[in-house]
């Protein structure tokens, strides 16, 4: 008589992470520091206001909006507000 030993199969499956949202400035003090800890699906979420900041790093895949009215970055003349490093087809700026 065989005996048949069945040993369970462990699948390893790759599950796309889980977007972020980054909130400034209750979560994050400036935009800059939100952006820095984002990564492509995430969004950064700005409290109405004005912030002066300067040369943010736009990410592909980012979504930067703004909540509760418009929020302005003003670069005071320091340089850029935003820019990117490579073509961006994927990210949302609104407010």
């Amino acid at each position: 008589m065989k005996r048949h030993v069945l040993l369970p199969v462990l699948l390893l499956m790759s599950t796309p992470a889980m977007s972020a949202t980054r909130h400034v400035p209750s979560g994050y003090p400036t935009i800059a520091s939100a952006m820095a800890a984002s990564q492509q699906g995430d969004s950064v979420i700005v409290r109405a206001g004005t912030y002066e900041e300067h040369d943010l790093l736009l990410k592909p895949g980012l979504t930067v909006m703004s909540e509760g009215g418009m929020a302005t970055i003003d670069a005071g003349g320091a340089g850029r507000c935003m820019y990117s490093l490579e073509p961006l087809h994927d990210v949302y700026l609104t407010g």
